[in-house]
This record gives C-alpha cells, structure tokens and sequence, in this order.
C-alpha cells in the first residue's frame, strides 16, 4: 500500500489516476495516524517551495515525516516539488527549511534566461545512471519536466541522473537508500515514468 500525501500544492489527480491506471493499492491522506502507519509515501508537488513548506507545518508533518523515512526506513518518493523538499534547503520566496532526507539546496536554474526559456518545461531524455528506479526503462526514453528550480547535491551518497538543459546538466532523479526524487512528473511521462511508479510499488 502507498501512501500518497494530500495537500493544497500538488498534482494529486493525475498521481491518484496514474495509480489506479496500474492497479497499485494507495490511499490519499494527509492525517498523521495514517502516515505513521505508511508503507510506502509519495509525495507529489507543484508549485513553490516555501509554500509547500508551510504547509507542511500544518500537524509538525515534517518531523513525522523524517521520523517515518530516516528511522523507520520507509520508502519515500518525490515528484518536482516534491522531490526538491526532500532537500535540506530552498530558495524559492525566501530561504527555507526542507525535510533534509538529502543534502543539498533547491536554487534557481543556473541557466542564461536570455537565451533559454524559464521554466525548463517539456519533454527531454534522461541521463539514467544505473539507479535502481530506471530499471526496465528503455535508456533513450523521454519525460515529461515543469520546474524554474533545480537541486544542487551536497550529499556523496546521493546518486543522481541528469538531463541537459541549455548548457549545463539539470539533476533529473535522485537516489539515496530509501529515498527516491523525480524532478519530471513520472505519472505525466507515459510508458517510461509509469514503470518508475511500478518499480517504486515492487521496492
């Protein structure tokens, strides 16, 4: 069972329909009673970091949610939004403080905006990099990318796939024992980001 964390700031349709697509048991929530007892969490985002984190105050969710991720070792998996809370830090309206599952800030894509359009937003491949969650995915496979800020590692352990946007390498995905981060929306990314979902499901 996955649990999918309900709140103001996210693409909860499309994840929920995307699941119910794959006959993946989920419930939709946002009570601690039920996070505590999680099998599995995903956390889906869109929007601003700083917003997301005050939300997410609401209930102290943050603290029972590094409790049910860093001790009790829960499988955790983050879309765009998402995936850039499970940082230590963002920029986005201010400094503000993330779950720190994985070292590292979310700044502003490092990225002429002269030249290149701000958001990143459509398709681009991915540069895989063996981690666990491609697995199954055909390594010249596209997906599907919304996001004005990007999250630089500080962490070693932290493996990560990239993609290239303009002149630089973007981070794309993330991976650190548990802890799994999508900056692309695997429920929007058809054939390829659904197997991430039914590898995150078999984890």
């Amino acid at each position: 069972m996955i649990t999918v964390l309900h709140h103001d700031f996210g693409n909860i349709g499309s994840v929920v329909r995307a699941l119910s697509h794959l006959q993946i048991a989920h419930v939709l929530t946002r009570d601690p009673g039920q996070i505590e007892k999680a099998e599995k969490l995903i956390i889906p985002g869109v929007g601003s970091f700083g917003a997301a984190v005050r939300g997410f105050a609401h209930g102290d969710l943050r603290a029972l949610i590094r409790h049910r991720v860093l001790d009790c070792q829960v499988p955790v998996f983050g879309f765009c939004l998402g995936m850039q809370l499970l940082a230590d830090y963002g920029e986005e309206m201010g400094s503000s403080e993330g779950f720190g599952l994985i070292r590292g800030r979310v700044v502003k894509l490092r990225i002429d905006g002269s030249k290149y359009l701000v958001p990143h937003m459509g398709w681009n491949d991915v540069h895989q990099n063996s981690l666990r969650m491609f697995e199954g995915v055909r390594p010249d496979s596209c997906f599907y990318f919304v996001h004005s800020y990007e999250y630089v590692s500080s962490d070693p352990e932290v493996k990560v796939a990239t993609v290239n946007y303009g002149e630089i390498n973007l981070c794309a995905a993330v991976e650190k024992g548990n802890v799994w981060g999508a900056q692309f929306h695997p429920e929007k990314s058809q054939v390829a980001g659904l197997q991430l979902l039914k590898n995150f499901a078999r984890f």
